[in-house]
């Protein structure tokens, strides 16, 4: 019996890791950072919660299964909970993320509050939004009517609301990144 424990310990190990992997990659690729992981590893990390919670599922259904034929859930009880939560919690998050969208629009810096990193604007057709930004980001934003083109995260029934992604300024016919000239 040892021997199975220590399987499930590097099993949830293995799933803890691959978790920690993808939720990094999540938060570099959102500002186009790709030097630890490449943009091919970003792409094949996109399937890592779909597969922990199938593999979380299916190790609870066989440990289930397994319980019940020999007739010792007792014995299985804390690892079938866990299991149960993992796999909920799991679904829950694949869930959530589904609700996300990004939007690529136009708009204009009403006023920025450095304090919450938040900023209000005004997209072409006079929609307002507020998005929070990175620290770096706002010392770079003007509120003098400057149009800026920007990509932000949203949840799919609040677009006025999100987190930027990316910024570029609109100089007449020319367009620049930040921190590219």
């Amino acid at each position: 019996m040892k021997r199975r424990r220590c399987w499930y310990g590097y099993f949830l190990g293995g799933l803890l890791i691959l978790w920690l992997c993808y939720l990094s990659d999540q938060v570099m690729s959102r500002y186009g950072i790709y030097e630890l992981f490449s943009y091919t590893t970003h792409e094949w990390l996109a399937s890592v919660p779909w597969v922990c919670c199938g593999v979380t599922a299916i190790g609870f259904a066989v440990l289930l299964v397994k319980g019940l034929r020999r007739k010792d859930l007792r014995s299985r009880a804390v690892l079938l909970a866990l299991l149960a939560v993992l796999a909920v919690g799991q679904g829950l998050y694949i869930r959530q993320r589904s609700q996300m969208a990004s939007t690529t629009t136009t708009i204009t810096i009403q006023s920025l509050d450095s304090r919450t990193q938040t900023l209000q604007g005004r997209t072409a057709d006079g929609m307002p939004v507020e998005l929070t930004f990175p620290m770096l980001v706002g010392d770079l934003l003007r509120t003098d009517g400057t149009e800026y083109s920007v990509s932000y995260e949203h949840r799919r029934e609040q677009p006025q609301q999100g987190q930027l992604t990316m910024v570029w300024a609109v100089l007449g016919d020319e367009a620049y990144l930040y921190g590219e000239r």
